[in-house]
């Protein structure tokens, strides 16, 4: 395992009255890593970027073109957000992690979904129907709205222009990603996960606006989305990963506010064994160790960046635009996040410099990590073998590879069978990778023979002098042993 730097921008939404250019924001990002690598302490190069939702302003119900608006604004964060890849994490796009946030959702296209429903109290029945309305509200599920503005409610009647309110947003992820990742419309399926084996790390992307439209602006995860991402993490391929989680809302709101999502869902994520969620929406930075697990003391550190784009109007009282960079140790389980802030007050030529946690009055703030729970896998790993078996029989060798390589280095079973699939396959190079020194008879004889073929004579006498070869008195072993070292003479 290796060091991890993660960008961690959020609220990228360009206030349309004191907008930055591409050109001016990415520049000024670029003049503040060069800053931060200089400075006590030095900052690393951002390895992996997190995008925590917002990335766009969105569009008015009443916009002239919503869906050009829509076009135009996403090819701007497009273009942005492909500069930043380019800079900062040598154009590869799976190293940047984006999720919607409710700037995303389409004002005009939920209202599209939607029947205006009138507030008449004439009569008893007029009356009766409002109440009978009013305790629909806020029920999960509820398809009911709620209009100050028009002081009258809104009911959704077409499920699927209402699940179509973040297409823009699918079409975007899918353009970004070059067609090799998509976007569902469906509540239970918006995740997506990125591993990042040569860290350690695997950081799933929740989408945090199941039913969040901007007359019900509440944040929430959906429970078969949350669930259904857990599961995808139990895969063979994410096995001892460190789990990272983005999402957008923030869990924790004022008296009078509705815009955030309920604090229990970090009882589920911790139960579900991320150790660092990452969000954005309340456009401050904020880092915050919580403790939520009934019985126990394990935590998960919850992490905010501030806005990277807004106007001074979006911002709240004593706060300017922000972004974060944090260091992960993921061998000693340490981390230290530094907080950068907008340093003057030219809006559309932002100047960075290290922020302050107020706490504190640092720049930056250093904390452990809970490392990753011990979960059993047995029944998964039964599964897998055995589908491995079944491939291994119908001669799918390079099918049963995949299915138990991920787990070999823990399950005996699907240790040998990765064995015979390479030695079906003749695959020498595979045979050394995996199971170099050999443990068995058989590995090391065909491990000698495969080394022979390559021509690793170095690697060949090594293997010749081990214990299990030097030392064996069974006949096939001997033979290899004389055959090699004789040819080794010459």
């Amino acid at each position: 395992m290796a060091y991890l730097t993660i960008l961690h921008v959020s609220d990228l939404h360009r206030d349309l009255s004191h907008e930055v250019t591409n050109g001016a924001l990415l520049n000024s990002l670029l003049r503040d890593r060069d800053k931060y690598h200089t400075e006590t302490p030095a900052i690393p190069d951002p390895n992996v970027i997190i995008v925590s939702g917002d990335i766009i302003h969105g569009v008015q119900p009443d916009a002239a073109d919503p869906e050009g608006e829509l076009r135009r604004q996403y090819d701007q964060a497009e273009e942005f957000l492909s500069g930043l890849a380019e800079s900062f994490v040598g154009g590869r796009r799976e190293k940047v992690i984006l999720i919607p946030g409710n700037h995303d959702v389409s004002f005009f296209h939920s209202l599209q979904s939607m029947k205006h429903v009138e507030v008449k109290l004439d009569t008893m029945e007029d009356r009766a129907a409002a109440v009978s309305m009013g305790r629909r509200l806020g029920r999960a599920g509820s398809a009911v709205r709620w209009s100050w503005s028009g002081f009258c409610f809104y009911e959704i009647t077409d499920q699927a222009k209402y699940d179509a309110r973040l297409q823009a947003f699918c079409d975007f992820y899918q353009r970004f990603y070059n067609g090799t990742r998509t976007y569902s419309l469906k509540a239970e399926e918006q995740f997506d996960v990125f591993d990042f084996p040569e860290y350690g790390v695997a950081i799933a992307g929740l989408s945090s606006c199941h039913e969040n439209d901007p007359l019900n602006k509440k944040g929430a995860i959906h429970q078969d989305c949350a669930a259904a991402a857990t599961r995808k993490l139990c895969e063979p391929a994410y096995r001892e990963r460190l789990l990272l989680a983005t999402w957008h809302h923030n869990t924790k709101g004022g008296p009078t506010q509705t815009d955030y999502m309920d604090a229990d869902i970090l009882q589920v994520m911790i139960d579900d064994g991320f150790s660092i969620a990452f969000h954005g929406h309340q456009h401050k930075s904020q880092f915050i160790e919580d403790r939520r697990e009934f019985g126990g003391a394990r935590k998960i550190t919850v992490i905010s960046a501030g806005t990277l784009c807004a106007g001074p109007e979006a911002l709240p009282s004593g706060q300017m635009r922000s972004y974060n960079v944090l260091e992960l140790d993921t061998a000693a389980y340490t981390a230290t996040l530094h907080v950068r802030k907008m340093q003057n007050e030219n809006f559309g030529c932002p100047v960075w410099g290290a922020g302050q946690f107020p706490n504190t009055g640092e720049s930056y703030v250093k904390f452990g990590i809970e490392k990753p729970i011990a979960r059993s896998f047995a029944s998964e790993d039964a599964r897998t073998i055995g589908a491995a078996e079944i491939a291994l029989r119908e001669s799918k060798f390079a099918e049963a590879v995949a299915l138990v390589k991920p787990i070999a280095g823990a399950n005996p079973l699907a240790r040998k069978l990765l064995w015979e699939c390479y030695v079906s396959l003749e695959d020498h190079q595979a045979m050394i990778d995996g199971f170099y020194p050999p443990s068995t008879t058989a590995e090391a004889i065909h491990i000698c023979e495969a080394l022979a073929e390559l021509g690793y004579i170095g690697q060949l006498a090594d293997v010749l002098s081990l214990p299990i070869i030097r030392d064996s008195v069974d006949s096939s072993v001997v033979a290899v042993r004389e055959k090699h070292a004789a040819r080794m003479k010459k």
